[in-house]
């Protein structure tokens, strides 16, 4: 009788169930994470800036709330 409960890729190896290998996945998820992190905040960061590039409200010299003197 043909057993069909092998895998196809061939018998799996010991190394390959966990220790170094688990780690390394975890690690690389975690670098992945964390550079998709930053990415995300260094755009969020760059699109403020553009949406507040000529918002009046904050220049200084023309928000007639804020009282700002010019030395001199």
């Amino acid at each position: 009788m043909i057993c069909l409960c092998r895998s196809v890729s061939g018998p799996s190896h010991p190394a390959r169930r966990g220790g170094v290998h688990l780690y390394r996945r975890y690690w690389m998820t975690a670098i992945i994470f964390i550079i998709g992190l930053l990415t995300l905040i260094v755009v969020f960061s760059w699109l403020g800036r553009i949406a507040t590039a000529d918002d009046p409200s904050l220049d200084l010299h023309q928000n007639p709330n804020v009282r700002v003197e010019e030395a001199g």
